[in-house]
């Protein structure tokens, strides 16, 4: 028994077949690549959501009117009546 080897037809399919398959893992590999560039941008926008903007809020918007608050409560504890 002696393996048939095979014919250049055959040969020819296999190869495009292969080739088909290449091509189509690598336009999986670019559209996985794409996505994960996509989640880590969209990451470091949630990060600046979450953790920087109310931190902007408060020195720029809370803090002034919180030291106006303390400044007229302390001219308030100042009058004597």
């Amino acid at each position: 028994m002696t393996p048939e080897l095979p014919n250049q037809d055959n040969l020819k399919k296999l190869l495009e077949e292969n080739n088909r398959l290449l091509q189509d893992n690598n336009k999986l590999l670019h559209d996985m690549r794409r996505r994960e560039l996509w989640g880590i941008f969209f990451k470091v926008i949630w990060f600046i959501l979450i953790f920087i903007a109310p931190l902007y809020v408060y020195l720029n918007f809370i803090e002034p009117q919180m030291g106006t608050l303390t400044d007229q409560l302390e001219l308030f504890k100042s009058l004597k009546f």
